[in-house]
C-alpha cells in the first residue's frame, strides 16, 4: 500500500511539472497524450498498471504506481506496455524516452 501512495504522489508530481512548465519535463511536451492512460505493463512476468504520459510511435513513457518508478516501454497492438525499463529517478528515464524517440 505504501508504494500505490508513493506511486500517486510521483504521478501528481509529475502533472505539476508538466503544468508548471518545469524545464527538466519540457522534453516530455513534443510527445504528451490528450490525457493520462492506464496501461497494463508486463514486468518480470507479472502484470502492473501504468499510467502513460508520452509516447513516441510504440514508445511510451510511464509513471508506474505499484513501484513509484519512471519508466518507458515498447506499446502492443493492444495499448499495453511490453519489454518494460524502469529507472530510479526522472532524468534517467527521460534521457532513455528521448534517446528512444530520436533513434524512431
Amino acid at each position: 500500500m505504501s508504494n500505490d501512495l508513493e506511486g500517486v504522489e510521483l504521478a501528481m508530481a509529475l502533472e505539476e511539472a508538466l503544468l508548471d512548465g518545469d524545464k527538466q519535463v519540457s522534453v516530455l511536451k513534443p510527445y504528451l497524450l490528450d490525457a493520462p492512460v492506464v496501461a497494463l505493463c508486463i514486468r518480470g512476468g507479472f502484470e502492473t498498471e501504468v499510467v502513460v504520459y508520452a509516447k513516441h510511435r510504440h514508445t511510451a513513457f510511464f509513471v508506474a504506481t505499484d513501484s513509484a518508478q519512471f519508466g518507458i516501454g515498447t506499446t502492443n497492438e493492444f495499448g499495453d506496455v511490453i519489454e518494460a525499463f524502469h529507472y530510479p529517478n526522472l532524468t534517467m528515464a527521460l534521457r532513455a524516452f528521448v534517446g528512444a524517440a530520436n533513434r524512431a
